[in-house]
């Protein structure tokens, strides 16, 4: 399912708490997250069958406030990336919802955080322009800076269309920035010049 999908999904309101009334019944466990506390009314759940985990209300019928969820990386992005750096984690991509209701957005306000340092312990966590990047845009934005301004995190520009044999680091936010720029535009046209965003964590020194 693409972003693009979520977006009647969730922002109807009836769908919205149908599929969330279903989630629940069918599929949803209380989860904690190490760091965050959820604000009253709202809990955490973990899909028991995948890695997707939402926010949702307590109110007689619920809705899903915040929805993300790991998705597998296509064998063409892999075969990319085994050819500029080494593979040292899992591979995943993220795909992001959160409410625009704005007595809502309490509920989400650190959590992206949260798990973003949740994820890159385990995962080395690839962008690919696309219709989820582009809508999960300032999820991240505010996660590529925290990683550009942190020295055990580093994040890689890698681009098939170069003739380069390593990919790009990038250093900092204004380095990144016009790359950034290309990459929510061609999300936004839906262009596939097969152009990645890798983020990975050094592994702690022990």
């Amino acid at each position: 399912m693409h972003y693009s999908q979520l977006i009647p999904f969730f922002n109807e309101v009836e769908n919205n708490e149908r599929i969330t009334q279903s989630f629940l019944s069918y599929a949803g466990e209380e989860f904690e997250l190490p760091g965050f506390v959820v604000p009253k009314p709202y809990v955490l759940m973990k899909c028991v069958h995948s890695n997707e985990y939402r926010i949702v209300t307590r109110d007689r019928e619920p809705r899903t406030v915040f929805f993300i969820r790991l998705l597998p990386v296509g064998e063409r992005q892999v075969t990319l990336i085994k050819k500029v750096i080494p593979r040292r984690k899992k591979l995943t991509h993220c795909m992001v919802w959160s409410s625009l209701v704005p007595d809502q957005s309490h509920a989400f306000q650190y959590v992206a955080t949260k798990f973003f340092e949740y994820f890159i312990n385990d995962f080395d966590l690839v962008l690919a322009p696309g219709t989820e990047t582009l809508c999960a845009a300032h999820f991240w934005e505010g996660r590529l800076l925290w990683s550009l301004t942190h020295p055990h995190v580093k994040v890689y520009h890698i681009d098939n269309l170069t003739t380069t044999a390593t990919p790009l680091r990038v250093k900092g936010w204004l380095e990144f920035m016009p790359l950034w720029t290309e990459f929510i535009w061609e999300s936004e046209k839906d262009i596939d010049p097969l152009k990645l965003i890798l983020i990975t964590r050094d592994k702690p020194k022990h």
